[in-house]
């Protein structure tokens, strides 16, 4: 579905700032995964979002990630969590 079909539906009646950022999310969406009305729209950007802020390494952090995150292990075997329906990986160690 375009940007304009969700412009539609009020996504792009933000402050400019945040439109320049649902945009980017939705194109992401859009280019990447199909949201198939509201509803899932708005669970992908909520899983997108919580990607974004605990999982996704930011290098002005030094690729730490907004919201913190402990280390893993150093030893063990690694374990892949899927985010925003496999789009993205989180990869830790086991216990």
């Amino acid at each position: 579905m375009s940007l304009e079909k969700w412009a539609e539906y009020g996504w792009l009646k933000a402050e400019p700032t945040s439109r320049h950022e649902i945009k980017n999310l939705l194109t992401i969406i859009d280019r990447d995964l199909i949201a198939m009305n509201e509803r899932h729209l708005k669970r992908l950007l909520s899983e997108y979002l919580s990607y974004y802020h605990e999982d996704r390494t930011h290098l002005g952090l030094a690729k730490g990630t907004p919201l913190g995150r402990p280390p893993s292990g150093v030893s063990g075997r690694i374990v892949s969590h899927e985010r925003v329906g496999g789009l993205h990986h989180r990869y830790d160690r086991a216990a």
